[in-house]
């Protein structure tokens, strides 16, 4: 395992979300900025 990997995976479905997608965004975005670990997020 590679230190690049992410230790988290975040998978949100998104489809048909464009009017919440930016707030959801901000809320995720403060919540990865906590963690000490690499994170990735998957919007699908």
């Amino acid at each position: 395992v590679s230190q690049n990997d992410p230790k988290y995976s975040i998978v949100a479905p998104v489809f048909n979300e464009e009017e919440t997608l930016p707030e959801f965004y901000r809320r995720i975005f403060a919540v990865v900025q906590e963690l000490d670990s690499a994170t990735e997020l998957l919007l699908i």
